[in-house]
């Protein structure tokens, strides 16, 4: 009989948290405008969220806690900076592609251990920082 790997507590609520996101966002509508400048992205990004109310909620316990990211710009910034492109990938490509290139980077956070917990859930940066911006927009 061959033993099976353990998976401890953190492992397990990592990966629902970011299966959990990449489910969501993979069944919200998407149009396949590109948009460029900071403000331009600040607008777009909420949209790649669904139920805007629970966003919000994650977004105010987030903002309490950094408050020092309370402006939509250098959320924006803080979000798209590690995409393949940086600042420049939003102006680059739709929606859809946008929206694999933000769920990559939810599962690179997971995986580096970028979390934050609000209100006992576990999140990464980027979809908190995604919250915030519907709170903001």
């Amino acid at each position: 009989m061959m033993a099976q790997p353990m998976v401890n507590r953190r492992q397990l609520l990592l990966g629902a948290g970011a299966f959990g996101a990449a489910v969501a966002l993979r069944l919200l509508p998407w149009s396949d405008a590109p948009v460029s400048g900071q403000g331009a992205v600040a607008r777009r990004l909420p949209r790649l969220l669904g139920h805007p109310d629970s966003a919000r909620v994650v977004g105010r316990a987030y903002l309490r806690l950094v408050p020092a990211e309370a402006r939509p710009e250098l959320l924006a910034r803080l979000i798209v900076k590690h995409l393949p492109e940086g600042e420049h990938t939003p102006a680059a490509v739709a929606d859809g592609e946008l929206r694999e290139l933000l769920l990559d980077g939810v599962r690179q956070d997971f995986q580096d251990g970028k979390t934050v917990e609000l209100e006992g859930w576990v999140l990464s940066r980027t979809e908190a920082r995604l919250c915030a911006l519907v709170v903001l927009a």
